[in-house]
């Protein structure tokens, strides 16, 4: 399983919750057998879908009807079914994110509130020096969080 920092501050949603049911087909989100209506949720890399060994954790997880050989991908996964007192959690930048498809369920006292507003943004970029202060996002500054 992938380690998350845990000195760091993550802004996720909470996309499952005990018991659910939760599955990704073709980077739709399912939760209970529906699919999860997500305007938020940005695929933005355009690179292809791979198995990622950091998503191995999800097997113990597993529904009962999974085929035996699991091979979970950043873009389709599961259906696994969320344990009692643990919760699930995805980025909005669903191409490139740390979230709970890697790092395994979260519990509640890890999570510490409900952000309201995008307060900085920007593109990271290897190519570009100090993307922090010249790739910002502008037109994200100050949007709600919804």
């Amino acid at each position: 399983m992938c380690i998350r920092d845990r000195n760091k501050n993550y802004v996720k949603r909470v996309v499952g919750v005990p018991d659910d049911t939760l599955e990704m087909r073709d980077k739709v989100l399912y939760r209970n057998g529906e699919p999860v209506y997500e305007p938020y949720a940005r695929h933005e890399d355009g690179r292809g879908d791979t198995v990622h060994p950091d998503m191995r954790w999800q097997s113990g997880y597993l529904i009962a009807s999974t085929p035996p050989k699991y091979q979970p991908t950043r873009d389709n996964w599961g259906p696994l079914v969320v344990p009692p007192e643990s919760y699930f959690v995805l980025g909005d930048n669903r191409d490139n994110s740390e979230d709970s498809r890697y790092w395994g369920f979260v519990s509640r006292k890890e999570i510490r509130g409900e952000p309201w507003v995008v307060y900085y943004s920007f593109i990271p970029s290897a190519a570009t020096p100090l993307p922090w202060m010249r790739r910002v996002r502008w037109g994200r500054l100050g949007t709600v969080i919804r």
